[in-house]
């Protein structure tokens, strides 16, 4: 019976001992940025498949608003950047577990995910239309019950 008190305390004590030292990497009370100015990069996790936002070219080279804009501030900063493809199901796991420094893809900041992560002041707002002839005479998402609905992505620069 002692031993499996013993047993039990040693358990406890390792059980806290490894909470207190797990550091997760995007915790949104602690700012990295000196970190990652002292390694002299930052590794950022993007969806490799998100055109025109970031995605992999034929020739193996990453390309796309999200990386030219992602370049454009590394050089500023003085920063390398070395971006890193992950799987967008992940991305918050990646972040969690350090695999990635930061997410640049299309990410929206949500109260929810504010608890989780630290957001950045927002580069780019999105809103979501829905556009249909006259005739149709859908003028809410109600209208659209039994309706067949394609999509495409639009970017517009105002």
């Amino acid at each position: 019976m002692k031993r499996k008190k013993i047993a039990l305390v040693i358990a406890l004590f390792f059980s806290f001992f490894l909470t207190a030292c797990t550091q997760k990497a995007s915790d949104p009370n602690q700012d990295n940025w000196a970190n990652y100015q002292k390694q002299g990069s930052i590794t950022i996790g993007f969806d490799n498949t998100f055109v025109p936002m970031g995605f992999e070219e034929k020739n193996g080279q990453y390309a796309g608003f999200d990386i030219d804009l992602a370049q454009a501030v590394s050089e500023k900063l003085g920063i390398q950047i070395k971006f890193q493809p992950i799987d967008w199901d992940m991305k918050e796991t990646e972040l969690q577990n350090g695999t990635i420094d930061a997410i640049w893809n299309g990410y929206t900041a949500t109260d929810e995910r504010k608890e989780k992560i630290a957001f950045t002041i927002p580069y780019m707002e999105n809103q979501q239309v829905l556009v249909s002839k006259k005739s149709q005479n859908i003028h809410s998402i109600k209208d659209m019950t039994d309706k067949v609905l394609g999509s495409r992505l639009v970017l517009l620069a105002i």
